[in-house]
């Protein structure tokens, strides 16, 4: 995920396609513009992510690809969910491959992402380090600024759509059943 222009709101990041958490996304590099909010948050979980790699790069003696590698398919996972509240909507037909469907199982994808390869990454590579050392570093708390920036992001992005998109239905509902026609 790359912010490139504060004042227009634009970023850019591979968006994941996908409507089952367990099967494999396709890619697609998007640009797409934010909201003042939504830019905010993404600049927070950027700055955040890279508090977290000098944070393991300082305590642990290495950058780890692995934690490159997770981090960089968390970014995708928070570009599609910023691409299905974007601010262009109407400008571009991408919006139709960002379904409520493909948010959901995003939105699963990235929790499983958070709860089993970066914590398990955190909590391994920091118990490494106090075997040797005896001692904690600061690292993790960097790991929890960022999970947290990101969960609050996904979360509240995710809940949003979807009580809006449950909105629509029941007013589809209702219209449907005041048609003359309606049984």
């Amino acid at each position: 995920m790359k912010l490139i222009d504060a004042r227009t709101g634009e970023c850019r990041g591979n968006i994941l396609i996908l409507d089952n958490p367990a099967e494999s996304p396709s890619r697609r590099l998007l640009t797409i513009h934010v909201d003042q909010e939504n830019w905010e948050m993404l600049e927070a979980i950027t700055n955040f992510r890279k508090e977290l790699v000098k944070a393991f790069r300082d305590a642990y003696g290495y950058e780890s690809q692995r934690l490159l590698d997770v981090l960089n398919s968390v970014d995708e996972c928070i570009i599609t969910i910023a691409s299905y509240g974007r601010t262009d909507r109407q400008l571009s037909k991408d919006n139709e491959r960002v379904s409520t469907r493909n948010l959901s199982a995003v939105a699963d994808r990235l929790s499983n992402m958070i709860v089993g390869d970066l914590s398990l990454l955190a909590v391994h590579t920091e118990a490494e380090r106090v075997k040797k050392e005896h001692c904690i570093s600061i690292a993790p708390l960097y790991f929890f600024a960022y999970v947290n920036a990101v969960w609050h992001y996904a979360l509240n992005s995710t809940s949003y759509a979807l009580r809006v998109q449950d909105f629509r239905n029941t007013l589809l509902v209702m219209a449907d059943s005041l048609r003359p026609d309606a049984s």
